[in-house]
């Protein structure tokens, strides 16, 4: 890959405040993510959800099958 290209993606990432650039010691992923990027990604959460919801029950996995699988998958 492209040194500048990495470097561009680098500098988004930064601009998105999704990394933390440290003078001297590097580039580090952010402790937390910005407000705005936190809302984008539940919505991005809730479709995906939405999904797997559509996707069990096109299989016939009810509601109690499915809590399962997701505790399952959680702890």
């Amino acid at each position: 890959m492209n040194q500048n290209t990495i470097l561009r993606v680098y500098e988004r990432l930064t601009a998105e405040g999704l990394l933390e650039r440290r003078h001297g010691d590097g580039t580090f992923v952010a402790q937390s993510v910005p407000g705005g990027q936190m809302k984008a990604q539940r919505q991005l959460l809730r479709q995906e959800i939405t999904r797997v919801v559509e996707l069990a029950k096109t299989l016939g996995v009810d509601a109690k099958e499915l809590h399962k699988l997701l505790d399952a998958e959680i702890n």
